[in-house]
């Protein structure tokens, strides 16, 4: 009976934390990456987690034995972090192995430093909290210890990821000349990943505009474009677009300061001429960059954006042509 006991406790003690740790940080805005679909993708890799504990619990040598509770904790973290980091792999490699490969193996590699992170976290608190619950006493200091390790699951993981990332609240900004005062008076598209602070659209536009003219860039212009990502530290990205283009452009995405990009014929002429940007060529900033496309043939638009987040997840807007 004690065994089964364990079990039972060990069981819905891990399914309670893990719904705790992923409904709960996305209810709070703290999940990191901020995208619902890794949240569901990480709960069906954990279906199994609790039966392991369960079991682990059900087979730990009895209290008699006097062995300290620190050691159930540390081996429940220990298999939670195996089994989470496992198992998104397995389920990933199941569900993209159609595709013909990535070029290296998922098991070496991070698929999504949010997805890693959560998991880690979910795997070891789980791991860990279960088993203090199943095996040791429940006094005050072990009740405490979960406590703890749940809020450390809830709040951690965001931060992390924000630091490991990089991630800043990226603000995009697209502006095209205008030929008549009253064409820039026009409010432009608002376009944002989910879970972002919102934009204030004329406070915006006005700092734009006393931007451009700041730097000396002359001329009748209009933001016809806002857009937004990420959190943390707060990057303006201004650009001054007048004709469509002609191929694929990527622009650096700066890193912690604001950057007026002006299309000239054939490059881009930045303000200022050298700042600060993002290492695509960093596993923990890969795909960060501001894409340009060309438009589509017969399509009156300057150029499709594509901006990929801290997760390496975008929303594409279109370019209007410029206002008459």
């Amino acid at each position: 009976m004690p065994r089964l006991s364990r079990f039972a406790v060990a069981v819905i003690a891990s399914a309670a934390i893990a719904i705790i740790l992923t409904h709960g940080s996305y209810a709070l805005g703290f999940w990191a990456g901020g995208h619902r679909g890794i949240r569901d993708y990480l709960l069906k890799s954990l279906v199994m987690l609790p039966i392991l504990i369960g079991l682990l619990a059900a087979t730990w040598p009895s209290r008699r034995l006097k062995r300290s509770p620190l050691v159930a904790g540390m081996v429940g973290a220990v298999i939670g972090l195996t089994y989470s980091y496992l198992a998104t792999r397995v389920m990933f490699w199941l569900a993209f192995k159609r595709w013909g490969g990535f070029g290296h193996s998922v098991f070496l590699y991070p698929i999504g430093w949010d997805q890693d992170i959560e998991a880690a976290a979910c795997g070891i608190v789980i791991g860990a909290g279960a088993m203090l619950l199943a095996i040791a006493p429940r006094s005050p200091t072990v009740l405490s210890a979960i406590l703890i390790l749940l809020l450390i699951g809830v709040f951690a993981p965001s931060i992390a990821f924000n630091l490991i990332t990089q991630n800043q609240e990226l603000t995009v900004a697209v502006v095209t000349p205008r030929n008549t005062p009253s064409a820039s008076q026009v409010l432009p598209e608002v376009n944002s990943m989910l879970r972002v602070r919102p934009i204030d659209v004329r406070s915006m536009t006005s700092r734009v505009q006393q931007l451009l003219r700041n730097s000396g860039i002359a001329g009748n212009y209009g933001v016809v474009d806002l857009y937004r990502q990420g959190e943390g530290k707060q990057v303006l990205v201004i650009i001054v677009i007048s004709e469509p283009v002609t191929q694929r452009t990527d622009l650096p995405e700066p890193r912690g300061t604001d950057v007026i990009y002006v299309q000239e014929r054939g490059a881009w002429k930045t303000v200022p001429q050298q700042f600060p940007a993002l290492d695509t060529s960093s596993v923990r900033t890969f795909f960060r960059t501001i894409i340009i496309w060309p438009p589509r043939p017969g399509d009156k638009s300057l150029g499709l954006v594509m901006i990929a987040d801290a997760t390496g997840v975008g929303s594409p807007f279109w370019i209007p042509s410029p206002a008459q």
